[in-house]
């Protein structure tokens, strides 16, 4: 007797049935070849633990024989030549990604150096100098500009979003291979499209 059988007596005014569950048992893997297990009332545990685990699994859980066969052969498989372990390098930056920056919000800092480039793609950037505690934008670098490497400011200048912002972020090791290779784009990129009156560099220093 299930729990929906009982609710549909229920829906219909009947007297309800008693509830059993009369499940398997439990089973918990800790390992390759070792598995703790409590079927029906009796406890397994090692090898036989593991066994009766993989057993239920096999016949319960995987709907179809299609998929039970390939999964019998990839068990077999692992038991014969051992585990397929990869190690993803999941440290490491991808050469070229799209950073966003809300209004305000600071991309780089004063006195800090950031191994990318940058390429406006959408909103406005601006190029902000202190002075005796009062700040003053010095240049605005709109879509498709570039800073970075020539066009880096000094220490005494941060970049900033002046508005929502996205940014197709560089790495310099990929923009120093790409000047290598071709240098007409790494030129293209360093002339600042649209540029403002003065750079960004020359306003800041």
């Amino acid at each position: 007797m299930d729990v929906g059988t009982n609710i549909l007596r229920l829906l219909k005014g009947k007297q309800l049935k008693p509830y059993s569950f009369n499940g398997l048992g439990e089973a918990c893997t800790l390992g390759h070849g070792y598995a703790i297990a409590h079927m029906k009332g009796i406890p397994a545990c090692g090898w036989f633990g593991w066994i009766g685990w993989r057993f239920v699994v096999l016949t319960m859980f995987v709907p179809c024989w299609k998929r039970r066969v390939r999964l019998m052969f990839d068990w077999l498989l692992t038991m014969l030549l051992g585990r397929d372990i990869v190690n993803p390098r999941l440290d490491e930056h991808p050469g070229i990604s799209h950073a966003l920056f809300e209004p305000g919000q600071i991309i780089v800092a004063q006195n800090e150096t950031r191994p990318f480039h940058y390429l406006v793609e959408t909103g406005e950037v601006e190029v902000v100098t202190s002075n005796g505690g009062s700040e003053s934008v010095a240049a605005m670098l709109r879509q498709g500009q570039y800073f970075g490497h020539v066009t880096w400011p000094s220490a005494g200048c941060c970049i900033r979003a002046r508005t929502r912002v996205r940014l197709l972020e560089i790495d310099r090791a990929a923009a120093n291979a790409l000047s290598e290779v071709r240098p007409d784009v790494a030129l293209l990129l360093k002339q600042n499209p649209a540029p403002t009156s003065q750079s960004p560099q020359q306003k800041c220093a």
